[in-house]
């Protein structure tokens, strides 16, 4: 992954594909369907794009646009990076489970 230029993910049903988080963490900017998970990762014209499902023509638009627009696939990747970091860190998850926790456990004291 490390090689590549863009992530491409044209699923046409999916969970939240730990493979996303991956090409994040390389920096890479990311163009997937819109289905399952996937919207929760992948911000739609700020870490990548998102395409309806099964819709190949815009797959391919999508991916001639970051080919072609090598700023825009560098701020896009950017933008991966960042995310994955701050968003998807460890601490990041203890930080939203511990906060889960607490508003369960409070939320049922007598």
């Amino acid at each position: 992954m490390c090689e590549a230029t863009i992530f491409a993910l044209p699923s046409r049903c999916e969970g939240t594909p730990c493979v996303i988080l991956e090409a994040m963490a390389a920096g890479l900017p990311i163009v997937a369907s819109g289905v399952g998970g996937i919207p929760a990762l992948v911000r739609d014209g700020e870490n990548g794009f998102l395409v309806p499902a099964g819709d190949a023509a815009a797959l391919e638009t999508r991916l001639r646009e970051l080919l072609s627009d090598g700023d825009l696939r560098r701020r896009m990747g950017a933008r991966s990076y960042e995310m994955a970091r701050a968003e998807f860190c460890e601490a990041a998850y203890w930080d939203r489970f511990t906060r889960m926790v607490a508003a369960e456990v409070n939320g049922h004291v007598q």
